[in-house]
């Protein structure tokens, strides 16, 4: 699992909260009363991890995919953010492998499939 920490900027009536992280700000949902500016750690399976092509300011995590490593089933792909820390995406074998100039990369998940925990 990734964890990134950062601090709760917005808080939705629908239980999505933004989070500002030092390599980005992200969207996760809440399972208990959170309020903005509080320090949370988002938790974000890797197979929730969608992988794009680095394009201008498109939505998700800037990054640079490190290291790729084949586990039979499935290729793990660590990439390392703007920040510095590292965050893991996994795609089956069956699914094309993500090639990409310069292995410049931008992670997101659908907000749903990150969860937000009081740090």
């Amino acid at each position: 699992t990734n964890f990134l920490s950062g601090r709760v900027v917005t808080v939705s009536a629908e239980g999505v909260c933004d989070v500002d992280t030092a390599a980005g700000r992200i969207k996760a949902s809440i399972r208990q009363p959170i309020t903005a500016g509080v320090a949370v750690s988002v938790a974000v399976r890797p197979e929730r991890v969608a992988l794009a092509p680095a394009q201008g300011e498109a939505a998700g995590l800037a990054g640079t995919i490190v290291d790729v490593i084949f586990l039979g089933t499935a290729r793990k792909y660590v990439v390392r953010l703007a920040d510095g820390s590292e965050c893991v995406a996994l795609r089956q074998v069956s699914d094309r492998p993500f090639d990409v100039q310069d292995n410049a990369v931008r992670l997101s998940w659908p907000a749903d499939r990150a969860t937000a925990f009081l740090a």
